[in-house]
C-alpha cells in the first residue's frame, strides 16, 4: 500500500495516467525505482530498488480530475492560459531506528499552464507536518508520431524549501548517533527528466511507458538519511477507458 501511494504520486506529477476526456479509467501497472534512502524501515523501502505491480484509477468530469491521491479543479481555461486549484497527498515518508516517523501530508495550492507547454505549480503543507512549500516549473513537448503512438518529453525543476527538507531529510539532535550525525538542510532544487510513451492499443485501451531520471539537490544529497541523489523510475501500465 505504501508503494502504491508513492506510485500514484509519481503518476500525477508526470501526467503518465491522464484522462483526456470525461469518464473513468481503470488499469494495472508495474513500477521499478531505485531507492535513495538509507536505513528506511518502512515496508518495501529497505532495499536498493523497489518494484511492485498495482491497480490504477482516474476520474475526469468537466473541470474536475482525480488521479490517485490528487485532485485538480480547473477554474479558468482560456486558450493559452489555464488556472487550477490542486490537492495532493505527498511527502518523502521515512522511518528509521531512533527517529520519529516522517509522515506524508495533504498539500494544497494552485497551478498554471501557459502556452500549452509550460506548467507552474505552488503547493503548501496543509497538515503542517513539515510546514513546507513546494514550487515547480516544468516544460513539456508532446510529439504525435502516428494516430496510435505519441511521445512526451518533460523537464522539471522543483524547489523544496528549508522546512520541507528539514522535516523529511533532517536529523534532530535527539536522533543523532555515532553513525548518523545531526543534520539541518536548506532549501534545494530537484531536477526531473521524463520520457513518456502512450500507445493506443484500441480506442479505449492505452499502453503507457514512462522513464524518469531525478537528480536531488545538494541539501538532500548531504543528508545522513540519503545513500544517493539519483533516482530512476520506470513505469509500465495498461489503462481501460469507460
Amino acid at each position: 500500500m505504501k508503494l502504491l501511494i508513492v506510485t500514484f504520486i509519481y503518476l500525477i506529477t508526470s501526467d503518465a495516467f491522464a484522462q483526456p476526456k470525461d469518464g473513468i479509467s481503470l488499469g494495472a501497472g508495474f513500477i521499478y525505482k531505485t531507492n535513495i534512502r538509507e536505513g528506511n524501515n518502512l515496508e518495501d523501502y529497505g532495499g536498493k530498488t523497489i518494484s511492485r505491480t498495482f491497480p490504477l484509477a482516474s476520474i475526469k468530469y468537466k473541470n474536475l480530475s482525480i488521479r490517485g491521491p490528487s485532485l485538480k479543479y480547473k477554474f479558468y481555461n482560456k486558450n493559452i492560459f489555464q488556472l487550477s486549484a490542486n490537492l495532493r497527498y505527498y511527502g518523502h515518508q521515512y522511518r528509521a531506528d531512533g527517529m520519529y516517523k516522517r509522515k506524508r501530508s495533504l498539500f494544497g495550492g494552485f497551478s498554471a499552464r501557459i502556452l500549452y507547454f509550460l506548467d507552474l505549480i505552488y503547493l503548501k503543507d496543509l497538515n503542517n507536518h513539515s510546514n513546507g512549500n513546494l514550487f515547480t516549473v516544468s516544460a513539456r513537448k508532446k510529439i504525435e508520431l502516428s494516430d496510435s503512438y505519441s511521445m512526451t518529453l518533460r523537464l522539471s525543476a522543483e524547489y523544496e524549501d528549508k522546512n520541507y527538507v528539514n522535516y523529511y531529510f533532517g536529523v534532530e539532535p535527539g536522533e543523532a548517533t555515532a553513525s548518523r550525525s545531526q543534520y539541518a538542510g536548506k532549501g534545494t532544487v530537484n531536477y526531473t527528466l521524463t520520457w513518456g510513451h502512450m500507445i493506443k492499443v484500441t480506442k479505449d485501451i492505452n499502453l503507457l511507458i514512462n522513464a524518469n531520471e531525478v537528480i536531488y539537490g545538494k541539501s538532500i544529497k548531504n543528508s545522513p538519511t540519503v545513500r544517493k541523489n539519483e533516482e530512476f523510475i520506470l513505469f509500465i501500465g495498461l489503462s481501460f477507458g469507460f
